[in-house]
């Protein structure tokens, strides 16, 4: 049996869990209209959504200043806190536009 691990500390939030929370929770409407509604029943459209997700991605952080969650004082945070931080931007942009996503599945190996 593996050890407790640590508790956190939500009062400093150093790895960004709690404004993630938020994010996911946040107004939907100002997501609307990043991704653009269409079908997608080819690689080549799956592959624009994509791109278009990455590019509101860059543009939230380079110029909206969504860079700020991910750092930690002046302290980088763990890369996990820029993937959950990526596919709270993605859940949200696909959802609002009608498209589904799942994350990586955590498959532990047994014992």
């Amino acid at each position: 049996m593996s050890n407790a691990s640590e508790s956190y500390d939500e009062t400093l939030d150093i790895d960004g869990i709690l404004m993630f929370r938020d994010i996911l929770h946040s107004d939907l409407e100002d997501y609307k209209g990043l991704v653009t509604k269409r079908v997608i029943d080819t690689p080549d459209k799956v592959l624009e959504v994509v791109l278009e997700i990455v590019d509101a991605f860059k543009s939230l952080v380079e110029k909206n200043n969504l860079w700020e969650l991910l750092w930690y004082q002046h302290t980088p945070r763990h890369e996990r806190a820029s993937q959950l931080l990526f596919f709270a931007v993605a859940n949200i942009i696909c959802s609002k536009n009608n498209i589904d996503i799942s994350p990586e599945t955590n498959s532990a190996g047994g014992q």
